[in-house]
C-alpha cells in the first residue's frame, strides 16, 4: 500500500467546447469520459483511494455513473467550489479528515488516457518538499508580450514545459499551500504554482504526447485537428505508438462519436526513454478527414 489518494476533478462545464453540458459526461464508445478517467486510477497499483470532486448539483449523477460498487477505491464524492482551486481544496480537506493518505495525485477528469507508467513514475520520484508533475517540453517558440500585444522577450524554449496533470505531492504540504492561498486570496494557475509560491517545488516528469499530453478532451485550438466542417477532433494512440491503435473522436452535439478517417499520413520520432518501462514516442499526425 502506497498511502496514496487521487483527487479527480469532475466539475467541468464544457463551455469552451460548446458541449451544452459537463464535458466529462460526453461519451467515447458508449462510456462517459469520466468513466475512463476513474478506471485508470482504479486499476493503478500506485493509487489506493479516489476522491471525486463534482458540482453539488451533479453529485448524484456522478455517483450513479461511477458507483462505489464497481470502483471500490472511491472513498468519497464531494461537492467542489466555484473555481478549480476551490474544488481541489475541498478534495484535500476530505483527505485531511481521513488522515491516512500522506500522498496525493491531483488530476483533471477531462484527461482520460493517463497511463499506469506515468502514475508510477510520478510516485517514485516524489520527495518531501518536492512534488512531481506531468508535462512535456515545449515544442513551439514562446513569446512574452504586454497588454498591448508587444513582444517583450523570447524565453529559452529548452527551459519551457507544457504542464498537465496528474500533479503529485505530500498531502500535508500541498494542503498547507492551498490553505495559505485561501487566506491571502492568491489564485494560481495549477497546483504546482501554489507549491512554488509557498516554499515547495516540483519535478517535471515527461509523459507521452500526441497533440496534447495524455489526450485531454479539449476545445479546438490553433494546432488541433478539425474535420472539414470545423468540428474539433481528439486522437489517441497506445503508449508505444502503435499506429493501428489510432482512433478519432469528434464533438457532435452532446456526444463524442467515432469518425471515419481516411486516408492518414503518419510519422513517428522516438525520443530517449526516461526508463525502460516507459517509451516516449512522439507522433506527427496529419489526418485528412472526409465525409462518408
Amino acid at each position: 500500500m502506497n498511502n496514496t489518494a487521487a483527487i479527480i476533478l469532475a466539475a467541468g462545464s464544457g463551455t469552451r467546447m460548446k458541449a451544452g453540458q459537463n464535458k466529462l459526461f460526453l461519451e467515447l464508445n458508449g462510456k462517459a469520459v469520466l468513466e475512463y478517467t476513474v478506471a485508470a486510477f482504479q486499476r493503478s497499483r500506485a493509487v489506493d483511494a479516489i476522491v471525486i470532486v463534482a458540482k453539488a448539483e451533479e453529485l448524484k449523477r456522478v455517483q450513479a455513473m461511477i458507483p462505489q460498487q464497481l470502483y471500490d477505491k472511491i472513498i468519497a464524492y464531494t461537492a467542489g467550489g466555484k473555481e478549480r482551486q476551490d474544488s481541489v481544496l475541498c478534495g484535500l480537506r476530505v483527505l485531511q479528515a481521513q488522515g491516512q493518505y500522506d500522498k496525493v495525485m491531483i488530476h483533471d477528469g477531462a484527461r482520460p488516457f493517463v497511463t499506469d507508467a506515468l502514475l508510477e513514475d510520478l510516485l517514485a520520484q516524489l520527495m518531501p518538499g518536492m512534488g512531481t508533475i506531468a508535462g512535456v517540453p515545449a515544442k513551439d517558440t514562446m513569446k512574452r508580450v504586454n497588454a498591448e500585444g508587444i513582444v517583450l522577450e523570447t524565453p529559452v524554449r529548452s527551459e519551457l514545459w507544457n504542464i498537465q496533470t496528474p500533479q503529485c505531492f505530500y498531502t500535508n504540504e500541498i494542503l498547507s499551500c492551498y490553505e495559505r492561498a485561501l487566506e491571502e486570496g492568491y489564485s494560481g494557475t495549477d497546483d504546482a504554482s501554489l507549491a512554488e509560491k509557498y516554499g515547495c517545488n516540483a519535478i517535471a516528469i515527461q509523459c507521452w504526447n500526441a497533440l496534447q499530453s495524455e489526450i485531454g478532451i479539449m476545445p479546438c485550438a490553433a494546432n488541433s485537428l478539425m474535420n472539414e466542417e470545423g468540428i474539433p477532433v481528439v486522437c489517441e494512440t497506445d503508449i508505444h505508438g502503435a499506429v493501428s491503435a489510432v482512433t478519432c473522436f469528434y464533438v457532435n452535439g452532446n456526444s463524442v462519436k467515432n469518425h471515419n478517417i481516411a486516408p492518414f499520413i503518419w510519422s513517428s520520432n522516438k525520443m530517449a526513454a526516461r526508463k525502460d518501462s516507459q517509451i516516449i514516442t512522439f507522433f506527427s499526425l496529419k489526418l485528412m478527414l472526409r465525409k462518408r
